[in-house]
């Protein structure tokens, strides 16, 4: 597990979610994009009309959609285990494609996606370049190591004496 990154990521969404949410309370938006008969009847037509049934179409500047993505995408990228090219890749697509298709699906509109960006980048400022300098949390950094025959857990400590963290084994799982 990568607590580290998961606290990012948390402190992403935490800001920008309620940086939205003071946005759609304060200025509630609409848009009316959708259409209100389909030229069409089939399954795709009707899944989509079902679907605008229970997402709305208020709320929508910023786009909590794009948002999202943007989260997804930045623990993606920043965690040890996806560093491989291929995993970046896959994620920089994933991240886009959710974007975009937001916009073709009428949830939102292309100002909508526009709005998330510059909040995304605020978000990315604060929890992923701009670290806090002492943890506030009472729960320590703990990362989960494979083993051949079980885990263990370490926690993450701090040498006063060298200024570096290190881990230490607090349990060990591993049969012996």
């Amino acid at each position: 597990f990568d607590v580290p990154g998961f606290r990012r990521m948390m402190r992403f969404v935490m800001i920008t979610y309620s940086v939205t949410l003071i946005i759609y309370f304060l200025f509630p938006t609409c848009q009316m994009l959708r259409p209100e008969v389909f030229p069409r009847d089939n399954a795709l037509t009707r899944f989509i009309a079902g679907f605008y049934v229970f997402d709305t179409n208020t709320n929508v500047c910023p786009s909590l959609h794009v948002i999202g993505s943007m989260a997804a995408f930045f623990a993606f990228w920043y965690a040890p285990i996806c560093s491989k090219r291929g995993w970046r890749i896959a994620s920089t697509v994933a991240a886009f494609f959710i974007s975009i298709s937001t916009v073709f699906m009428k949830q939102h509109s292309i100002l909508d996606v526009a709005a998330a960006i510059p909040l995304c980048a605020i978000g990315y400022y604060f929890a992923y370049v701009r670290t806090p300098k002492k943890s506030r949390s009472a729960v320590p950094d703990v990362t989960i190591r494979d083993a051949k025959i079980g885990f263990s857990i370490y926690q993450k400590k701090y040498d006063k004496t060298t200024g570096k963290h290190y881990y230490d084994e607090t349990v060990s799982l591993c049969g012996a």
